[in-house]
């Protein structure tokens, strides 16, 4: 089973490195049979601010909205917690309903 990860870390004062969320994600990956098979990451990147662009964040959205990781076989997407997808319930809302 393919999965992507989103990964995000807007300080150095967080309690996760990119580093540490990926290595969560991958053990979780692995527990479900899945192989993390692209990363999205957007280190250094607000998840609260809505003028913050975070580039990666939004190819992921694209490419989930395209259907393009579907014709990949990619059935999942990881994120160490959801607050990674954003800080703001809208925001997250909406990706979730694209997914």
């Amino acid at each position: 089973m393919k999965a992507v990860a989103y990964l995000r870390m807007s300080t150095d004062k967080q309690d996760l490195s990119i580093e540490q969320q990926m290595t969560q994600i991958n053990e979780r990956a692995t527990k479900d049979g899945a192989v993390v098979v692209e990363c999205f990451e957007d280190a250094g990147r607000s998840g609260w601010k809505r003028k913050t662009r975070r580039p990666r964040f939004e190819a992921l959205r694209r490419r989930v909205q395209s259907g393009a990781l579907a014709e990949h076989g990619v059935t999942r997407i990881y994120v160490w917690k959801l607050n990674r997808l954003g800080r703001r319930q809208d925001v997250v809302l909406r990706f979730l309903s694209d997914a």
